[in-house]
């Protein structure tokens, strides 16, 4: 009789081991289900976000290629100025040369019809209202007189140097610069009236 209750208790004991097993097997299933499932969800994050910083990366490397190559357009571009402004100078410097050694004078520039001259004159201090010492005469009065185009006498007209008093200034003869144009044969003695009218020539 106590075999046979012990023998009831063992197979109890079994049966319940048996399931606690299947309890812990079935827990164990699951929390590697779950494990599994978590895993796979932090990869994905990961997986993401290895995506987002290599995008934000290539994007700031483009940005700086870009500012790069602005950099280099930068210097090349002064470079190229720099050079301009160089050689500017140095054809300058030979035009000075030149009119001081053919010329002299911003009137006598303007009496040769030499608009490069004139040009040069007028950026290195030329007074358009200076006049010679015989004839009293400015350089829009040998503009008037002289000239067979309208370039010289408009650099004349546009220069700061050039005022009303200057315009209508009479020579040692008393004529005025408008006089001068009204009588010169010139082809062109029409246009050179009119731009000194323009800029009030009486």
């Amino acid at each position: 009789e106590l075999r046979g209750l012990l023998k009831g208790q063992d197979q109890k004991v079994k049966s319940n081991l048996d399931k606690l097993d299947e309890k812990v097997n079935s827990n164990l299933d699951k929390l590697k289900t779950e494990v599994n499932s978590n895993l796979n969800e932090l990869n994905s994050k990961l997986n993401k976000l290895d995506q987002k910083v290599q995008h934000t990366l290539t994007t700031r490397l483009s940005r700086l290629e870009e500012s790069m190559a602005y950099l280099v357009q930068c210097q090349q571009a002064r470079q190229r100025r720099e050079k301009e402004e160089e050689e500017e100078a140095r054809r300058q410097a030979v035009i000075g040369a030149n009119c001081r050694q053919q010329y002299g004078s911003l009137n006598l520039a303007v009496e040769k019809e030499d608009v490069e001259a004139v040009q040069w004159y007028l950026n290195n201090g030329g007074n358009v209202g200076a006049v010679d010492d015989y004839y009293k005469m400015n350089s829009l009065h040998w503009a008037a007189l002289c000239t067979k185009n309208t370039d010289v006498l408009t650099l004349l007209l546009n220069h700061s140097t050039c005022n009303n008093n200057v315009i209508n200034a009479k020579s040692s003869g008393g004529y005025t610069p408008l006089k001068y144009a009204t009588n010169c044969n010139s082809s062109i003695k029409n246009a050179l009236v009119e731009l000194l009218k323009q800029h009030g020539a009486q």
